[in-house]
């Protein structure tokens, strides 16, 4: 019910009924307009064998009937493992007109061949782009989907939902989508409360291949990203992981080094880190990160 909230990076395990929603937020006041935004990152679901509720996954509902109200939910870089039911993955509960929106991208939604349920397209924007699909599944509004019989976890049976060399979840992901991962889910229920650096965000699900940093726990220091700084043609691009994407680059020149300002250049982030490109006619000058 919150207007703006972020679930990322936690494993949901059997859900009495299903695993989440965006409804109403209750403390809105007056005629509006109005709007609320979730988004699901780099999360596992594992579905209850016996749900309550077997026909959604993740809805989003107007509960408290609110007009002009605007509700988006975005599912990025997750692994819906389900039970072979028809759950539909995203739920858009818009029958009564309510404006919605979801983007669901990079996802691996296994176990359901229904990864979309509209029920007033009218009033819906739906899109998304690079998810691992099962063969007999309906992509709808979709695209770029990744289709197998199997995504290729490592070890079903033992909840190791991390990806095989083979898996053509590797390398399939669209790193385009605005906030890519930094952070992986580490390791299964049994091992758990931990997390680490994702070293990409090349592979479609939860889990990248290539990932081998070492866990952290709620209590252990947090990680200190570093700058690296390289040369392209005439200008220096300053660089920093995916992880820190919280942090922002700030500069000081050499005549006042104690003065520090947010960089005038633009950002972009790709399926590696985040970059900034200075021209070197700017002048010498410090970088630091600041969260």
């Amino acid at each position: 019910r919150c207007r703006n909230s972020t679930l990322e990076y936690n494993w949901f395990a059997r859900a009495a009924n299903y695993e989440g929603d965006l409804m109403t937020d209750d403390d809105f006041s007056g005629t509006g307009t109005f709007s609320q935004t979730m988004t699901l990152r780099g999360n596992v679901f594992v579905q209850n064998t016996l749900p309550g509720n077997h026909s959604q996954v993740v809805a989003i509902y107007n509960d408290g009937g609110l007009a002009n109200l605007t509700m988006t939910v975005r599912a990025l870089y997750n692994t819906f493992v389900g039970v072979n039911t028809n759950s539909a993955f995203m739920h858009v509960s818009n029958a009564d007109g309510t404006q919605m929106n979801a983007e669901v991208s990079d996802n691996i939604i296994y176990g359901t061949k229904t990864p979309l349920l509209i029920e007033d397209t009218s009033a819906a924007t739906v899109t998304g782009m690079n998810n691992w699909l099962q063969t007999n599944a309906s992509a709808g509004s979709l695209t770029g989907s990744v289709g197998s019989a199997s995504p290729g976890f490592r070890n079903a049976a033992l909840e190791d939902y991390t990806l095989t060399n083979g898996s053509v979840c590797i390398v399939a992901a669209n790193a385009t989508v605005f906030g890519s991962p930094g952070k992986e889910y580490y390791r299964n229920e049994i091992t758990n409360r931990l997390w680490r650096i994702r070293a990409a965000a090349r592979d479609i699900g939860a889990f990248e291949s290539t990932s081998t940093n070492s866990p952290l726990g709620p209590y252990d220091p947090a990680p200190q990203p570093k700058l690296s700084i390289g040369g392209a043609g005439t200008n220096a691009v300053v660089a920093w992981p995916l992880f820190a994407q919280d942090f922002q680059l700030y500069q000081s020149d050499f005549s006042n080094a104690n003065m520090w300002n947010l960089v005038p250049y633009d950002s972009v982030t790709n399926a590696t880190g985040i970059f900034v490109s200075v021209p070197t006619s700017a002048g010498k000058a410090f970088f630091r990160l600041e969260k």
